[in-house]
């Protein structure tokens, strides 16, 4: 229910769409998933010290090293989002492919939900090391929107419905609520947090995907 449902949602697609479309849809969801599950790494590393940490009372180092992780993790996402629409166009020509890829548009929609994913995962994964598990009903809330909103879209926004649909769900509910929980477990704002984690990718996320649009 969480970011299994935009795998299926290509599946969906299938369906509705061109052979062409559906292509290119599908091909930019296997290349979004393999960034995501690289970015995985850094941070889910030091879940099981995270965990010791929070057991042991060390607020200060376990806000430390979750930085520290969340914020490499957050750089090897952002320069795969950022590299992909300028390689990815060399490379298929490159392998005779005749697929396209999907629109810059709806890159900026897959891409931003996949970092708010990611932010509201970690931080959700970090609120778990207190032993209050809320994994399930968060991500049932969240596939829903998603189910919601594209199913509700997908007429008149067409390619746009499923990418709008998982960068919603995330940014409107996933994405910060997980936050806000471990926020407050931690015992910080979102500033004192974020201003040396999450704010400089973003800065370069969005400065990258400025000049891909452009050039």
């Amino acid at each position: 229910m969480g970011f299994g449902v935009l795998q299926v949602s290509g599946i969906a697609y299938a369906q509705l769409a061109s052979p062409g479309e559906s292509a290119a849809y599908l091909l930019a969801l296997r290349v979004l998933s393999s960034i995501i599950q690289i970015g995985h790494a850094p941070f889910y590393a030091k879940l099981p010290q995270l965990a010791r940490m929070r057991a042991a009372g060390q607020l200060a180092e376990q806000r430390r090293v979750a930085k520290s992780a969340m914020r490499l993790s957050y750089w090897v996402i952002v320069l795969g989002l950022v590299v992909t629409p300028i390689a990815i166009g060399p490379l298929l020509q490159l392998l005779n492919s005749e697929t396209r890829f999907v629109n810059e548009n709806v890159w900026l929609l897959l891409a931003g939900g996949a970092i708010m994913e990611r932010y509201g995962a970690m931080h959700l994964q970090l609120y778990s090391t207190t032993n209050h598990i809320l994994w399930h009903w968060i991500n049932g809330i969240t596939g829903l929107i998603f189910i919601s909103f594209s199913v509700g879209t997908y007429s008149f926004l067409q390619e746009y419905s499923f990418p709008a649909a998982f960068f919603l769900s995330n940014i409107g509910f996933y994405g910060w609520y997980s936050a806000r929980l471990s926020y407050g477990a931690l015992n910080v704002s979102l500033w004192q947090f974020e201003r040396d984690t999450l704010a400089l990718p973003i800065v370069v996320f969005v400065a990258g995907l400025i000049v891909v649009s452009v050039f």
